[in-house]
């Protein structure tokens, strides 16, 4: 028995060793040719990857932007915003260049097949069996905490800014887990196409959606100006000395598509225009992101500190208008704003559980297309993570320090490694230690940002049973 698990552990490392040395070829025109004619029908262009790409990032990570920037400082928090954000694609553009030399290698000993879990088998086949493992894992746990702030977020917008209460009888937090409910039910047939590249439309929702919330943000910027002299800030909690770590945090997690991008590029017409994808939708999100982070700082970081939802900010403001069609101008933006962000949250939510829906049904051998089998196994997953939403109190911080890890270990130190073990003749030795030191830095963050996270959690925790023995 131990003697036949060596001999298979053997074979495996012999056939990934072989993949590997293969990967090391440069990849010749016909093998592009041959991926060409693998990937026809309805799979992603440039344009629509990096669409996805975008809409997955976006999120609702504009609406904290101001505050990281008013916790570091505007030169700091700006000059840290475009050093992250050229480090993630960079790092994107290494998993992506790796992802194309390997795939073709890939292909030919899965006959041709999709592949549900991309990024997995690219640690695989690069480093190992336990590489394989960890970087599931790490997807599963980023896809589904992700998940559940995305839940949570909009439902807190409808009842703590707008006071769109279901029920009267009902507190606000009893009327908030009802709206995480509805959200659920919302996104759950949503989740029932196949792959990302079925899945256009909903991209392109979420990219639109995210747009047109930004601007009407921005418009509500512009309409603030006339009642800055009297407005009263709300009471927001005071500095502390390790909000520039969490602000970094902020800053890190707002570029976090490592989850997605291995599968985009696989449905991919053509998975080398990944150079393309990554400019592109690096650019979509800076246009979107930037002004409103800007604007939020601009405007308020005079007056208080900000809380991390800059709609509490601008739905404060209205309290201090005067009655009439200003005030009804601003109150139409504000709900027009509120729409399309809701929807580009639940959009980003369905781009953002595929790939772990994917990885899942590989275990339950699911087939191609929609099926009972399909449905059944996301719409549980979707469930499951709402019931976990409403029984964690501790959530919102716990999903702080974890979206900094996850984004380190997949966005940072697995494609670093996977690069450096399938080019490592073409780079050079000062581009080895940059890629290694660049590893530190942020294995060093993600240190202090575990260190400090869990002091904020142990200091809510112990207010919160004061609060309950008083």
């Amino acid at each position: 028995m131990g003697s036949s698990s060596v001999v298979t552990m053997q074979d495996d490392d012999e056939d990934r060793i072989q993949l590997l040395s293969r990967a090391e070829e440069e990849t010749s025109p016909q093998s592009d040719s041959n991926q060409e004619i693998l990937n026809n029908g309805n799979f992603l262009s440039s344009n629509w990857a990096a669409i996805l790409l975008c809409g997955e990032m976006i999120g609702g990570s504009s609406l904290s932007l101001s505050q990281a920037i008013q916790n570091t400082g505007f030169y700091t928090g700006m000059s840290i915003y475009v050093t992250i954000t050229l480090v993630s694609a960079f790092f994107a553009y290494a998993l992506s260049k790796s992802y194309a030399k390997l795939r073709l290698n890939i292909k030919e000993s899965i006959n041709g097949k999709h592949l549900r879990d991309p990024y997995p088998q690219l640690a695989y086949h690069a480093i190992g069996p336990k590489a394989r493992y960890i970087v599931i894992a790490s997807i599963l746990v980023s896809d589904f905490l992700g998940t559940a702030a995305l839940l949570v977020l909009p439902s807190n917008i409808l009842v703590y800014s707008f006071d769109f209460i279901l029920f009267d009888s009902l507190s606000k937090a009893a009327n908030l887990r009802i709206w995480i409910v509805l959200n659920a039910f919302i996104v759950i047939p949503l989740t029932w196409n196949d792959r990302l590249k079925d899945n256009k439309f909903v991209g392109f929702i979420a990219l639109f959606t995210g747009l047109v919330a930004n601007f009407l943000i921005l418009l509500m910027f512009l309409l603030t100006s006339g009642v800055k002299r009297i407005y009263e800030p709300e009471n927001h909690p005071n500095s502390h000395d390790y909000d520039v770590i969490i602000a970094i945090g902020v800053l890190l997690t707002t570029v976090d598509g490592f989850d997605v991008l291995p599968n985009i590029q696989e449905d991919m017409k053509n998975i080398h225009d990944y150079k393309k994808v990554i400019i592109k939708g690096y650019s979509l999100f800076t246009m979107v992101t930037l002004p409103v982070m800007i604007g939020g700082y601009l405007y308020f970081h005079h007056h208080h500190k900000l809380s991390d939802n800059i709609i509490v900010e601008l739905m404060h403001v209205e309290k201090f208008m005067q009655p009439g069609p200003y005030q009804t101008v601003y109150h139409l933006f504000a709900l027009m704003s509120l729409a399309a962000l809701i929807i580009h949250i639940l959009s980003t939510t369905v781009i953002q559980l595929n790939p772990s829906f994917q990885y899942l049904e590989t275990i339950v051998i699911c087939p191609d297309g929609l099926c009972f089998k399909r449905v059944f196994l996301r719409s549980t997953i979707v469930l499951v993570i709402m019931v976990f939403v409403e029984l964690v109190p501790l959530l919102v911080p716990l999903m702080s320090f974890n979206g900094t890890i996850l984004f380190v270990v997949l966005g940072i130190i697995f494609p670093g490694i996977i690069y450096i073990m399938l080019f490592n003749d073409d780079i050079s030795m000062l581009a080895k230690f940059a890629i290694g030191f660049i590893t530190l830095i942020f294995c060093i963050y993600m240190v202090l940002n575990v260190y400090v996270n869990i002091r904020v959690i142990a200091t809510s925790a112990e207010k919160s049973v004061a609060k309950v023995i008083s």
